[in-house]
């Protein structure tokens, strides 16, 4: 059987199948963004790289849309990037695919996969992926599982979870990952903490390495990461925090009249063990973290255990 270009394929005598357009050209003004990808932060940098480059070369992957919002009118299920730079190059259109028969979950699940393969995407991005995917209702009211969502990205179910727990962060723990005040290790020793507690941990990421307590207005649901520290603080390696924590969190509830690693007790507790194969340790005998300076001051931390 042959067809013409804008002639539906049929799958039997009676049913058409629902047409793919293929390559077309779209105006940049009749596509909006889709209101719940996860990928929210561009790098501007890049992105005007892109642009200049667009603007010599043209967009050579197309990007992939559905029908929204009435005729003409266009969502974005793949290609956000490609198309904010077109529009920082001028161009009045793009290439593209439409795809009218994408639901909501596979365009999600579209985003969420395209986005794990380029570059620069932001682990918070990448986790609120997940977790949009994990509270759809699912095809046919069966709703998606880590263990499901894992294998449909290949990638293990610790880390899915591990990626899932960075939106843990309170905000002020947030913007300093986002900025890059603080690296991914420093982030999931952080994300694991009680609010409270992650902003005691911010203010020792810092330099306020002893004794590293909330002020008394620290709402960890508003306070800003200017409130807590100076822009050029330098912040201490990854091992030291672990150390702080250790020594400032987890040994606190030493002693306590209940199992810490009741599974079932972990969410509640104050404090929740890393249980994916990445276990938050007592510095071993005799480390210490070097002397560091912060606001001007310097500072030591040096554990000796027996």
């Amino acid at each position: 059987m042959t067809t013409t270009p804008n002639q539906p394929l049929t799958t039997d005598n009676t049913k058409p199948a629902v047409l793919i357009h293929n390559l077309q050209s779209v105006p940049l003004a009749a596509i909006s963004p889709n209101p719940n990808n996860p990928r929210k932060h561009f790098d501007q940098i890049g992105l005007k790289e892109l642009a200049d480059s667009i603007k010599v070369h043209g967009v050579r992957q197309p990007v992939l849309l559905r029908p929204n919002g009435g005729p003409g009118k266009f969502q974005l299920v793949c290609g956000e990037r490609r198309w904010r730079a077109s529009k920082i190059a001028g161009k009045p259109e793009i290439p593209a695919i439409v795809d009218p028969t994408l639901t909501d979950q596979q365009a999600l699940e579209i985003g969420v996969l395209e986005n794990l393969q380029r570059e620069g995407v932001h682990p918070l991005d990448e986790a609120m992926g997940y977790e949009a995917l994990l509270k759809m209702p699912g095809e046919k009211g069966v709703k998606v599982t880590v263990e499901a969502l894992a294998a449909k990205v290949a990638k293990s179910v610790a880390y899915v979870y591990a990626r899932c727990k960075l939106l843990a962060l309170v905000p002020a723990g947030r913007e300093a990952f986002l900025s890059e005040r603080v690296s991914a290790a420093h982030a999931v020793l952080i994300a694991r903490l009680q609010p409270k507690d992650q902003i005691k941990a911010l203010r020792a990421c810092f330099g306020e390495w002893h004794g590293a307590k909330a002020k008394a207005d620290d709402d960890p649901a508003s306070i800003k990461l200017a409130s807590i520290v100076e822009a050029d603080a330098p912040v201490i390696p990854e091992k030291c925090l672990r150390e702080w924590i250790q020594d400032n969190v987890n040994l606190q509830l030493k002693g306590v009249p209940w199992d810490l690693n009741d599974a079932q007790l972990l969410p509640g507790a104050g404090f929740e063990a890393e249980r994916f194969g990445h276990e938050l340790h007592a510095p071993a005998a005799g480390s210490s973290c070097a002397s560091f300076k912060s606001h001007g001051t310097p500072f030591n931390r040096r554990f000796t255990l027996s």
